[in-house]
């Protein structure tokens, strides 16, 4: 069986494991090539990690606030 392989280009970094996974899952070879890291910015020091602090942030806010509660 010949063997062949689908390279993943997009603009958009964050979509290119998803892609590749459904690729995958449909029983197609991938391969994901990155310059730096893989999943780009938003994955790796933007929109991801900014959302994990902001929550961390949150939660211990919350938690400073239990006396007033009751807690």
């Amino acid at each position: 069986r010949p063997r062949s392989m689908i390279a993943v280009f997009s603009p958009a970094p964050f979509s290119r494991p998803a892609l590749a996974g459904r690729l995958n899952g449909a029983g197609l070879k991938t391969a994901i090539i990155e310059r730096g890291r893989v999943g780009g910015t938003c994955v790796n020091v933007g929109c991801i990690p900014t959302k994990a602090l902001i929550g961390s942030a949150r939660a211990a806010h919350k938690a400073r606030q239990g006396e007033a509660i009751g807690i």
